[in-house]
């Protein structure tokens, strides 16, 4: 791995990490073994973001050359006699996607600040969003897979209709332009913001609350702008039956790390 990394994600396994670079390159990390498995040189430009189908059979990329790919996946890696089926080639640099999980439909968000909604079955896009005014950083499918959630260096999160149009559901503002966006299986959305603030949005009632922010502690160092953030166990805000532990890493090296909801 010769350049930054920009994108991972383990397979249901946990034996396998899947990981984006931009050297342009996909890479399959054995975690057993510690050693990278296979690679390919899949886009013309960085891998900006992947993301593993349902099944870990495929893996989509997306990448500065403003193009969306489907690759097979093998578990010894995606092989570097793989075929990709392009989905998306465009102007503008891909900056995240998502899927939902049924596997069967992708959302990609670019540089220009545009959303575009893939259908894998007929390999060509369906509709073309202009969502934010700047970068789409952040986007999500919601867990029925009825809605997308995006943020963006506008300072906006945003709620969508699949296959609604183009007019959100919902519009709220955040304290900074944001950088990162976490979902899980739950209601609640994780917005890592370029101040070093993670803001907590509850979305059980098809809108977005405001419900709280996470900032370092006193005494620690500060976070600068939050680049990822993740909370595997958190699903509601009022799910308080255990403890549910939020990480976050900032583009100064740094991770932060809260337990919610004790």
């Amino acid at each position: 791995m010769n350049l930054a990394l920009s994108s991972c994600q383990l397979t249901k396994d946990g034996r396998v990490v899947v990981i984006g670079s931009w050297d342009n390159n996909v890479y399959s990390y054995s975690v057993e073994y510690g050693r990278v498995l296979d690679s390919f040189s899949g886009h013309d430009d960085a891998v900006s973001c992947l993301r593993l189908l349902p099944g870990d059979d495929f893996v989509l990329t997306g990448s500065w050359d403003a193009s969306v790919r489907l690759w097979p996946y093998r578990p010894t890696g995606v092989g570097r006699g793989a075929q990709a089926t392009l989905l998306l080639e465009g102007d503008s640099a891909v900056t995240c996607l998502d899927c939902n999980q049924s596997g069967n439909l992708v959302c990609a968000g670019n540089q220009e600040g545009a959303i575009a909604f893939l259908d894998i079955r007929q390999q060509s896009p369906i509709n073309l969003i202009q969502a934010h005014r700047e970068a789409v950083r952040g986007l999500k499918f919601t867990s029925d897979g009825s809605r997308v959630v995006t943020c963006s260096d506008d300072a906006h999160l945003k709620i969508w209709r699949v296959g609604a149009g183009g007019i959100a559901l919902a519009e709220m503002s955040i304290s900074a332009p944001a950088k990162s966006l976490w979902m899980g299986d739950g209601q609640l959305a994780l917005v890592g913001t370029e101040s070093g603030v993670v803001e907590l949005w509850d979305l059980t009632e098809g809108a977005a609350d405001h419900v709280g922010d996470l900032t370092a502690p006193v005494g620690t160092a500060e976070l600068s702008s939050i680049t990822c953030v993740c909370a595997p166990e958190l699903r509601n805000i009022s799910d308080d039956s255990s403890p549910s532990v939020v990480v976050c890493g900032d583009s100064s090296g740094n991770i932060g790390c809260w337990s919610l909801f004790p």
